[in-house]
């Protein structure tokens, strides 16, 4: 089994660890361009972004080819899942691949915009994240036929928001969201900010500069070791990072650095 993922923080990296087999990251596959992925069972775990499938993601799998007997898609989300699998399903199928089984699973939501992390570690009791991710392991290994279905209004409020989010508008608004960032003097220049960026979006010059092609993901801010980087609409101080995660694990699944680099971070 194989499992593709994209993660800037943690959560999908933890969920496709749970469900095991061989982990590819989207963000290297890219690099390499490695578009060819075959296995009897292949996997996509990945996090919701404006309720639907983040940028990076799309991208490579309008050029992957994809051969499985079984095809599983997971998505992450904090608040609002809407219809992203519905997405991802039409994605896959646009490649010729017809997906077995979708499910989400709602986890901890770091989008400092939205949301104060101290709220959101006080709702994990009732997400019982250890309990979905038991589900859909099983789901997995019995290698259950279901697509996750959603409403009329779901369905439409995803659709538009991805319209939107295609438009040019859009593209510039995501692409130069970077510009909400201020680096404090806290930094030290250890250059995590642009490791863990999936987009090479970063350089560092004593501090961070940002280039304007950001994928808002707040890999950067979230992972900063002095939180130096701030965001100004954050509603947070507080900085997440999936516990079962270490940072040296999304640098090496997003900057492709040599596996065990920085293995005590």
């Amino acid at each position: 089994m194989k499992i593709l993922y994209f993660t800037s923080t943690g959560n999908s990296l933890y969920v496709a660890k749970e469900i095991g087999g061989e982990l590819l990251s989207i963000p290297q596959l890219e690099k390499s361009q490695t578009y060819e992925i075959k296995d009897e069972v292949i996997g996509i775990v990945f996090p919701c972004y404006m309720v639907g499938v983040p940028r990076p993601v799309e991208e490579y799998l309008k050029k992957a080819k994809i051969q499985a007997d079984y095809v599983f898609t997971i998505m992450t989300y904090g608040k609002l899942a809407m219809s992203g699998t519905k997405q991802m399903e039409k994605l896959l199928k646009s490649i010729n691949v017809t997906p077995n089984y979708s499910n989400e699973i709602i986890m901890v939501d770091n989008y400092l915009p939205g949301f104060k992390i101290e709220d959101q570690l006080n709702l994990v009791p009732q997400k019982n994240i250890e309990g979905q991710l038991e589900i859909i392991v099983k789901d997995i290994k019995t290698r259950k036929q279901n697509l996750l279905k959603k409403g009329i209004g779901s369905n439409t409020m995803s659709a538009m928001l991805s319209s939107f989010s295609h438009s040019s508008r859009g593209i510039r608004m995501l692409n130069g969201s970077d510009k909400g960032f201020t680096v404090t003097d806290q930094c030290t220049s250890c250059g995590i900010c642009k490791e863990v960026c999936p987009a090479a979006n970063i350089e560092i010059k004593g501090k961070p500069e940002f280039k304007h092609k950001c994928e808002n993901c707040l890999g950067c801010i979230n992972n900063c070791p002095t939180q130096a980087i701030q965001l100004k609409s954050q509603k947070s101080e507080k900085r997440f990072r999936n516990p079962n995660i270490k940072v040296s694990e999304i640098m090496v699944a997003n900057s492709q650095k040599a596996a065990g680099a920085n293995n005590e971070l």
